[in-house]
């Protein structure tokens, strides 16, 4: 009790910052606006006692999507209520343009502000995703008797023994889920340990291998990749500060062998897209921006995928992918994308993000890890002159992604057991 008594305090003193932070305009950050009172469990009310998924930013929604269409089709009256934390999640759900999904702000972990939010939406259930992990509002959930469950649940080594810290306060939070759907039986053995009751564990796989490759965006990567002309073209996925720097001299040296090689730049944080291209331009590197419409000639060294949503498309033309957030000490982005879309990976150490993905695609000679960018260099040289050995890594990751996959139909099956009877036609 005294934990959760000094969290609240923490929590109350740190709100007008908080507060203050969402609502600062942040260069490509789309703005909060007249929305930031959501934060603190206000907005519209979603009517018909919503089914309530939480999804912190765009990473979440993306693996959340193939579930969302699922309950569409499979409970096509029930409401959907997906909140963010972040203002590139809420852009996200917006584009999905799926019916009867409502977005709103994730209510910040502050008793009034939760129960605020749940006497508005007075949601049926509500399903938190991957490692989202908020005290006030479980034990809220759990005194009212509405129940809550963590999907796609995901935790690494690390982030267990920093969760471990906090145990007095997280074990009776966690003891209150009544469905927890995990990636691996590493990740149930981890979570068992914080406080989840066992009973409420099931071991069901990842969702971000449950993937659908559009035929309509394949078609558009093939067409976007044409406009190009004929050279060959890498990316750089979800890139960091720290990172950018150094794949940019890489990029550098291997146009002095490879004068038309293009590298399709996508930093991780809207935020510093203008830093990004500014870097470029200190590279002394021709640049093109796609948020400006900027076409890509024979002179661009460098495009610069500045928007939000469109990864999936600018992988699809690339011919082989290097994973951000891999070589700085970050965990690393999801590589399983670019695997689904048959595309040979590169990867820094630092993968514990996705310890289990990147374990089998290594284990599939599906991918090279690296221990520093300029190791890059020599794989590079190779697969540009040899591209069919690319080609080969990137069919093994497709095949990875395919055999693994399967989680989507588990989870809905667990689902269907759990959930409170939803609305029918």
């Amino acid at each position: 009790m005294l934990w959760r008594w000094g969290y609240r305090l923490l929590v109350t003193l740190l709100l007008p910052l908080v507060l203050l932070w969402f609502s600062w305009p942040r260069a490509g950050v789309p703005k909060v606006g007249r929305r930031l009172g959501e934060y603190l469990g206000g907005g519209t009310a979603v009517a018909g006692r919503p089914l309530w998924l939480h999804a912190a930013s765009v990473g979440e929604v993306n693996a959340l999507l193939p579930l969302l269409r699922a309950m569409r089709q499979r409970w096509p009256q029930l409401p959907l209520l997906v909140t963010t934390t972040s203002a590139t999640g809420a852009e996200r759900v917006a584009a999905l343009a799926i019916d009867g999904l409502h977005h709103r702000f994730q209510p910040l972990d502050q008793p009034w502000v939760v129960a605020r939010f749940i006497a508005r939406h007075h949601p049926r259930s509500c399903l938190l995703t991957e490692m989202e992990l908020w005290p006030e509002l479980l034990l809220q959930l759990a005194a009212i008797g509405i129940p809550c469950g963590l999907v796609n649940a995901r935790m690494s080594a690390r982030s267990a023994r920093g969760y471990g810290r906090l145990k007095p306060l997280l074990a009776p939070a966690l003891a209150s889920l009544s469905l927890v759907l995990t990636q691996s039986r590493a990740v149930s053995r981890r979570l068992h340990t914080l406080g989840v009751r066992p009973e409420a564990l099931q071991q069901v796989g990842n969702l971000k291998f449950d993937l659908t490759i559009d035929d309509g965006l394949l078609a558009r990567a093939a067409n976007l990749r044409h406009s190009w002309g004929e050279r060959p073209v890498w990316l750089a996925a979800s890139t960091h500060d720290d990172e950018e720097a150094q794949l940019l001299q890489l990029h550098q040296r291997l146009r002095q062998q490879w004068p038309t090689l293009l590298l399709v730049l996508v930093p991780r944080h809207p935020q510093r897209f203008d830093a990004v291209a500014e870097l470029v331009a200190q590279c002394d590197m021709r640049l093109a921006r796609r948020s400006l419409g900027q076409p890509v000639d024979g002179q661009t060294a460098v495009y610069l995928g500045d928007t939000m949503g469109e990864l999936l498309l600018l992988q699809g033309c690339a011919d082989l992918v290097v994973v951000g957030g891999t070589f700085i000490d970050h965990g690393g982005q999801n590589p399983l994308e670019a695997a689904a879309l048959g595309k040979p990976l590169l990867l820094g150490p630092s993968v514990y993000n996705f310890r289990e993905a990147v374990t089998l695609l290594l284990a599939a000679r599906a991918a090279h890890q690296c221990q520093r960018v300029s190791d890059l260099e020599q794989l590079f040289n190779q697969w540009l002159a040899e591209p069919h050995r690319a080609q080969q890594l990137g069919e093994r990751g497709k095949a990875v992604v395919a055999a693994n996959s399967g989680a989507l139909g588990r989870s809905l099956q667990a689902l269907e057991l759990w959930l409170p009877a939803a609305p029918q036609e």
